[in-house]
């Protein structure tokens, strides 16, 4: 990915130069003048913001929809907790994998570590996962990392986005009769063992989800940043056009 992207990175750079420097015909009054700089400058960088995340969004899709192929050929479909999952062994302990159709994956063993209250705990925080297409939404937050991990602030926006999608899934299992405590003790007992990168896995962002449970700090945090998140990502896109 790294070279691939130094690839994308170098060649956009080439047009951002070629988009500056090349004249650009005006036609007025006087004759035919060269276009504003600073405009066009701004101009080529929305372009090549749009180029690289999008390339990045689809490289990131289609290492997804790989995964999900292979996961979904190496499944054993089973009843757990009356949901319909797919056992795969030596895979994390559940998650949800698929971009249209998303489905739940546990490994082999997942009903022996956990009690039968726990097991249905963890089963309807993943089918929070599944219809609400988690999935696709950490392929989006994936996209934007390369940019974003460059700053301390957009790590921290990134991982406090990533915690929301599983808070928001631990508050679905709670209304569907699943207790805090359930859900508590499940990913103590699950939070060192990792799922595949790239898909929707119990452990993920344990440590702020057990301070949800606990005393609910973390789930009021990003309801104000719609606005501070579309300008730390915008900005730190720009200035790795400029400075890589």
């Amino acid at each position: 990915m790294r070279g691939s992207l130094g690839f994308i990175v170098l060649a956009s750079m080439a047009i951002l130069f070629v988009c500056v420097m090349a004249p650009m015909p005006v036609t007025g009054g006087a004759g035919t003048f060269l276009g504003p700089g600073p405009v066009r400058l701004v101009l080529a960088l929305a372009g090549i913001t749009g180029l690289l995340v999008g390339l990045s969004v689809a490289w990131y899709a289609e290492r997804h929809r790989r995964l999900a192929s292979l996961l979904d050929r190496l499944a054993e479909p089973a009843v757990l907790g009356e949901m319909t999952v797919g056992v795969v062994d030596g895979i994390g302990p559940a998650c949800v994998a698929g971009l249209r159709r998303p489905r739940i994956y546990c490994a082999t063993d997942l009903a022996i570590q956990l009690e039968p209250v726990e097991l249905r705990a963890v089963l309807l925080h993943e089918r929070h996962h599944q219809i609400d297409h988690a999935p696709a939404r950490l392929i989006l937050l994936d996209a934007i990392a390369w940019p974003l991990g460059r700053l301390a602030m957009g790590r921290r926006w990134l991982a406090g986005a990533r915690a929301q999608i599983e808070i928001a899934a631990d508050r679905y299992a709670l209304k569907a009769g699943a207790t805090r405590a359930d859900l508590a003790s499940a990913l103590l007992k699950l939070g060192d063992q990792n799922a595949p990168v790239g898909v929707a896995g119990y452990a993920a962002s344990s440590e702020l989800r057990l301070r949800a449970l606990l005393d609910d700090a973390p789930e009021r945090m990003p309801d104000r940043s719609p606005w501070i998140a579309s300008i730390v990502i915008a900005a730190a896109v720009l200035l790795v056009c400029l400075v890589v």
